[in-house]
């Protein structure tokens, strides 16, 4: 579904490029997307705390990569997309969430042509800062995955 200024809608460029397991699996979503930035939200629950009852921190980083990657891969042309490998990724965590939502935010800072960097902060929906991190991805070329 196109949006009424004419440019596709997330859920449209999100089907562009197919579904993911770990997506599927985690259930954390796509909120925004855009030049040079993405969000991507999770509900927290019982099945992400550590033992010591806090949110485990792979979680952070799944979604500090997914929210750093998508950031320098967005495109709004269906015949030019591209998805991302993560070369590294750094990760700094600053506390635990006082409410029930991460909400994670990459921003791209640069690159070039096939590598860029992003960088990323996990903040509650109170708006408590719980991580930051940095990483360097590579662009890889993917076909559509909503043509038959």
């Amino acid at each position: 579904m196109t949006t009424d200024n004419g440019k596709p809608s997330l859920e449209e460029m999100l089907a562009w490029r197919g579904s993911s397991g770990v997506v599927d699996f985690i259930g954390h979503k796509m909120t925004h997307l855009g030049p040079d930035i993405a969000v991507v939200e999770l509900d927290v629950g019982d099945q992400f705390m550590n033992r010591g009852g806090s949110v485990h921190g792979g979680v952070y980083c799944l979604l500090m990569d997914t929210a750093g990657g998508y950031a320098g891969v967005y495109s709004e042309d269906p015949d030019d997309l591209h998805s991302f490998i993560t070369v590294s990724l750094s990760t700094n965590f600053i506390g635990a969430p006082d409410g029930k939502k991460l909400i994670a935010t990459g921003r791209r800072r640069g690159g070039g042509r096939s590598t860029f960097f992003s960088d990323t902060e996990v903040k509650d929906e109170t708006g408590k800062l719980l991580a930051t991190g940095s990483g360097a991805f590579r662009k890889i070329a993917v076909e559509r995955a909503d043509r038959d």
